[in-house]
C-alpha cells in the first residue's frame, strides 16, 4: 500500500451521550468510519445530528463515552491529557467557521502560530507561512492586517493556519458558513487542493450539500451513525439548516 493510500483515521464503534431531563441520549452509536492520507470527506446532517460533537472527539476536544479511535496507528483514546494537547498540536489542523484570527497579528505572523504551536522550529516559519500564504492566493495579502482583509481572504489565512504544519487531519467545521456562494467554492477548492497537497485527511463538517460535490466522500449522520450518500446535492432541502 502507498503512502497516499494509508488509512489516517479509523474509528470504530464510537458511542457518545448526555444527560438530558435525567435520561441519556445518544448522539453517537457506534459510529465507524476511515479516511485514507489526503482524502477529503464531506460529513452532512441537520442541526443537533451531532456533527460538532464528533469534530470535538476527532480533534481530542471532548472524549467518548466508548469505542476506538486511531490517528496514523495511535490510540487517541488512551492518551492523557498533556498527551491529547501534544496531539491537538502536531497532528490536527483546525478550521472553523468564525476566523478566530488574532486582529493585533499580520497575516503572516497569524499563520506562524500555527507553526510555532505544533514545535516546528521557528526559524523556518516565516518563509513556511508565506509559501503557503502565496499558494493560496495572498502573496500581496502577506503582511496586512485581519481587518484590511476581505472574509474569503481571512478564511484563507485560517485555512494557512491550520496547514502550515502539515497535520495529519484538519478538521473543518462550517468553513464556508460566512462566505458568499461564489467565494465559497472557491475557497472549499483551495482548502481542498491544500489539503491534498500536504497530504492530510480532511473532514468538512457542514449544513451545505454543495459541500459534497467537491470532496471524495459525503457521509450523512444519521441516528448516530455514517451513512455513505453517492450524490449529496440531489436533496439539499433534507440539510438545510
Amino acid at each position: 500500500m502507498s503512502k497516499q493510500e494509508q488509512v489516517v483515521v479509523a474509528v470504530s464503534g464510537l458511542t457518545k451521550g448526555y444527560s438530558q431531563g435525567g435520561a441519556n441520549v445518544a448522539v453517537l452509536n457506534g459510529l465507524k468510519m476511515s479516511i485514507r492520507r489526503g482524502e477529503s470527506v464531506a460529513i452532512l446532517g441537520v442541526s443537533g445530528t451531532g456533527k460538532s460533537t464528533l469534530l470535538n472527539i476527532l480533534g481530542g476536544i471532548d472524549p467518548a463515552d466508548s469505542g476506538q479511535m486511531s490517528v496514523e496507528g495511535q490510540d487517541i483514546v488512551k492518551l492523557d491529557a498533556e498527551g491529547l494537547a501534544r496531539y491537538r498540536r502536531e497532528k490536527v489542523g483546525f478550521i472553523f467557521q468564525f476566523y478566530n484570527l488574532i486582529p493585533t497579528l499580520t497575516a503572516v505572523e497569524n499563520v506562524m502560530t500555527g507553526w510555532e504551536a505544533a514545535g516546528k522550529p521557528s526559524n523556518l516559519g516565516d518563509k513556511a507561512a508565506r509559501d503557503i500564504l502565496a499558494s493560496l492566493g495572498l502573496r500581496d495579502k502577506l503582511d496586512r492586517f485581519p481587518e484590511q482583509l476581505s472574509g474569503g481572504e481571512q478564511q484563507r489565512v485560517a485555512i494557512a493556519r491550520a496547514l502550515v504544519k502539515r497535520p495529519a487531519i484538519v478538521l473543518a467545521d462550517e468553513p464556508t458558513g460566512n462566505l458568499d456562494p461564489k467565494t465559497a467554492a472557491a475557497t472549499t477548492e483551495l482548502l481542498l487542493e491544500q489539503a491534498r497537497q500536504f497530504a492530510s485527511a480532511l473532514i468538512i463538517v457542514t449544513h451545505n450539500p454543495s459541500i459534497g460535490q467537491h470532496t471524495d466522500r459525503t457521509l450523512v449522520l444519521r441516528n448516530g451513525v455514517l451513512e455513505e450518500q453517492q450524490h449529496a446535492a440531489s436533496a439539499p432541502e433534507a440539510y438545510a439548516a
